[in-house]
């Protein structure tokens, strides 16, 4: 007895409407259970690495994967590059020009095209990691060169241009890449932490 009345009230062209909004949502539900055993079927696997399968510390802070493929690991002992096998080691030691600062490698991003990466560390400033000649060069910033130990990079944001914006405990840093400088945006220089306007 409803039904009349419902067609009286919606008219047929709104009683379509519902039936084969109706009739989707029943298909879409009937699919989804159909569907239902094959996307639970799917397992997926982990593996723990630590130090006792190669990882040079448990501690592990940063994460990357580069376009070759390999995993990249930052840690309180410096980088590891992971190829789905082994492990290499790439240890910091502040005594050594080359060899990666700082205590915690806080942020990983790579240079595409030149196959370098970009390390952001904790009272090691911003190096760049060339994977083909196994080297590291020091950025330290403008303000004063004696500083290269002691200040962090958080953060690495990529711009199109291939510079990059740094989020350290000195403000927010642009990175030219073509000419190796930086601009700093610390616009409250009394506070260190600051970044005002």
């Amino acid at each position: 007895l409803c039904v009349p009345n419902i067609k009286n009230k919606l008219g047929s062209t709104s009683i379509d409407i519902l039936q084969y909004s109706l009739r989707r949502h029943l298909l879409i539900i009937a699919l989804g259970i159909l569907l239902m055993p094959q996307m639970v079927a799917q397992t997926y696997q982990f593996k723990n690495y630590g130090v006792e399968d190669g990882l040079s510390h448990n501690f592990i802070t940063s994460i990357y994967q580069d376009k070759e493929g390999f995993m990249w690991f930052g840690s309180l002992s410096g980088l590891d590059r992971f190829d789905g096998t082994t492990f290499k080691h790439y240890y910091r030691d502040d005594n050594d020009p080359n060899a990666i600062h700082g205590e915690l490698i806080m942020t990983i991003y790579e240079d595409v095209i030149n196959k370098r990466l970009w390390i952001g560390a904790e009272k090691g400033g911003l190096q760049l990691f060339d994977k083909r000649q196994q080297r590291v060069r020091h950025f330290p910033l403008p303000d004063n060169q004696d500083t290269l130990k002691r200040y962090h990079v958080y953060s690495i944001e990529p711009q199109q241009n291939g510079d990059f914006w740094l989020g350290t405990d000195r403000g927010l840093q642009h990175f030219d890449t073509r000419k190796l400088v930086f601009d700093t945006y610390n616009l409250a220089p009394e506070i260190p932490k600051a970044l005002k306007n």
